[in-house]
């Protein structure tokens, strides 16, 4: 509860101050395997970009511990694949599904697999709008 009302007046505070600009690509780096965070905050900021046409592109690349929730939650993969159905991109570190063994169950997902680090490094270097969790 706490979260969500924290997240929703941070979001509120963005959207009234005109602070994000609508016309960039925010990447969003979700790296934790906890669900709280998969659910109340990553999703869920997703899911108000979405909402409210904050950005005109996201992207969330999921790295590390968050591979594995994903594919072992049912409830998170539900949320994931209504995001990719309403146009955000999500990708996964392929060296990470292929320690978990899900490879396959995020290409059928829709999640594109690739090498994430040297595309870390130039959004972090070019100063692209990068959030992580």
């Amino acid at each position: 509860m706490c979260v969500n009302y924290y997240l929703q007046m941070f979001l509120t505070n963005l959207i009234e101050n005109h602070i994000i600009m609508s016309n960039e690509k925010l990447t969003i780096l979700w790296t934790s395997g906890e669900k709280d965070v998969a659910a109340k905050v990553v999703l869920k900021y997703a899911e108000e970009i979405v909402e409210h046409k904050l950005w005109n592109e996201i992207e969330v690349i999921v790295w590390g511990p968050s591979v594995k929730l994903l594919c072992d939650d049912n409830a998170v993969k539900t949320k994931v694949e209504k995001l990719i159905y309403q146009g955000v991109e999500f990708s996964a570190c392929i060296v990470c599904t292929d320690d978990y063994g899900v490879a396959n169950i995020l290409t059928q997902m829709g999640v594109r697999l690739e090498m994430v680090g040297e595309k870390l490094t130039h959004l972090i270097q070019d100063q692209k709008p990068l959030i992580s969790f």
